[in-house]
C-alpha cells in the first residue's frame, strides 16, 4: 500500500515550514553570524591590547637596558677607583707610620717644653743681671 500525501497534510507541513522552522533557522544564522562578528571585534581587540602591552614592555625594555648601561658604566668607575685604593697592608704600614709620628711629636714637644723654660730662665738671668 503505498501511501499518498494529503493535499491538507503537505499544506500544514509547508505553514509549518514557513512559520516556525525558516525563521528559527534564520534566527540560529543570525546568532552564528552576531557571535562570529563579536569574536572578530574581540580578536581585534585583543590584537589591539596585544600590540600596546608589547610597546609597553618595549618602552620599559629600553629604559632598563639604558639604567644597565648607566650601571655598567658606574661599575667600571668603581673598579678602576678600587685598583688605585691602597691595599690593607698599605694602610696599616701607613698607620704604623703615623703613630710613630705621633710619638717623636709628643718627645718633640717634650724636650720643646724643656727648652722653652731653660730660654725663659736665661731671659730672667739676663734680666736680672742687668740691673
Amino acid at each position: 500500500m503505498a501511501e499518498s500525501f494529503n493535499m491538507a497534510t503537505v499544506d500544514h507541513i509547508l505553514k509549518w515550514v514557513q512559520v516556525v522552522l525558516i525563521p528559527l533557522g534564520i534566527l540560529i544564522y543570525r546568532q552564528f553570524k552576531g557571535l562570529r562578528e563579536d569574536v572578530a571585534t574581540s580578536i581585534k581587540e585583543q590584537n589591539q591590547d596585544m600590540k600596546e602591552f608589547k610597546e609597553g614592555i618595549d618602552k620599559k625594555m629600553d629604559g632598563f637596558c639604558d639604567r644597565l648601561t648607566e650601571n655598567e658604566k658606574r661599575i667600571g668607575k668603581n673598579e678602576i677607583a678600587l685598583e688605585n685604593l691602597p691595599s690593607k697592608d698599605s694602610v696599616h704600614q701607613l698607620a704604623l707610620v703615623v703613630e710613630r709620628l705621633l710619638g717623636v711629636f709628643e718627645g718633640t714637644k717634650a724636650v720643646m717644653k724643656r727648652l722653652e723654660r731653660i730660654v725663659e730662665r736665661q731671659e730672667e738671668q739676663i734680666r736680672e743681671g742687668g740691673k
